[in-house]
């Protein structure tokens, strides 16, 4: 669930953001925030449904939030998006790859490789497209990048090969990145949710009682919301946080800790 905050920082006016997978629920809620402390920030998606009703939420607060198509496993859609953004502004200041795909739950031998291409093809090779394509936008001054992992990258699931591959791939490349892209001045940061109290989350819940073992399995009691997420995704793209490079920050309430 998104829920709208209320105004008050304004640090981030005149950085130009790009939240790729903005159409979600924590993609947008990051958007929302960026976008509450003052940044012009592109909602990017395939799904204009979803962009179209997260700006009817931002519209009248945040009138700085944009719709804007995009498909990650589209190279040419990538490229277009990133231009389009870049001729208007002169500069993308910030990059949070959000844009994600479960795939089915589902044993290794019961894994098709159709499915293994799917989730790599939006996960990771999404991630490294927009990457390759948008960090040379960003000015000498120096960028953000902030990618969207999970708690599935360091807390394996069984069923869940294809996706937790997927995220302890993201994980590892934030380290990689961070090194690749410093003499940018760019830093590569990755935020690690745990479960979050989103729509997609609840269709795996069976019943109350279902809910209550899932929550009490988490050492606060309680889900992670989008806010908790989006909260630290804005941690990292402000402009004091320059010195902090190829972290993962966990975000799931002591499920796990490192």
């Amino acid at each position: 669930m998104v829920r709208v905050m209320d105004d008050g920082d304004t640090s981030m006016v005149g950085l130009v953001a790009i939240v790729v997978g903005g159409g979600g629920e924590i993609g947008a809620a990051c958007g929302f925030e960026l976008a509450r402390r003052g940044a012009t920030t592109y909602l990017a998606d395939t799904d204009e449904a979803a962009l179209d009703e997260r700006q009817k939420i931002a519209a009248d607060r945040w009138p700085n939030v944009v719709p804007l198509a995009l498909d990650v496993t589209d190279n040419d859609s990538v490229k277009k998006a990133t231009a389009f953004v870049s001729s208007l502004h002169g500069k993308i200041d910030i990059v949070v790859l959000s844009a994600g795909y479960s795939g089915d739950i589902a044993t290794l031998d019961e894994t098709s490789d159709s499915q293994w291409a799917r989730v790599l093809d939006v996960n990771l090779l999404g991630a490294a497209r927009c990457a390759r394509l948008m960090v040379p936008k960003m000015p000498l001054s120096g960028g953000r990048v902030i990618i969207v992992s999970s708690i599935v990258a360091y807390a394996p699931r069984i069923g869940r090969s294809a996706y937790g591959a997927s995220k302890a791939a993201l994980s590892g490349l934030t380290r990689l990145w961070a090194l690749e892209f410093a003499h940018l001045g760019v830093t590569v940061n990755a935020v690690c949710p745990g479960p979050t109290d989103t729509a997609f989350f609840r269709r795996s819940i069976q019943s109350e009682d279902d809910l209550r073992r899932r929550e009490a399995a988490i050492p606060l009691g309680r889900l992670v919301s989008c806010e908790d997420v989006a909260n630290c995704v804005a941690f990292f793209a402000a402009p004091g946080a320059g010195a902090i490079t190829g972290q993962n920050l966990h975000v799931n309430g002591g499920e796990y800790m490192n």
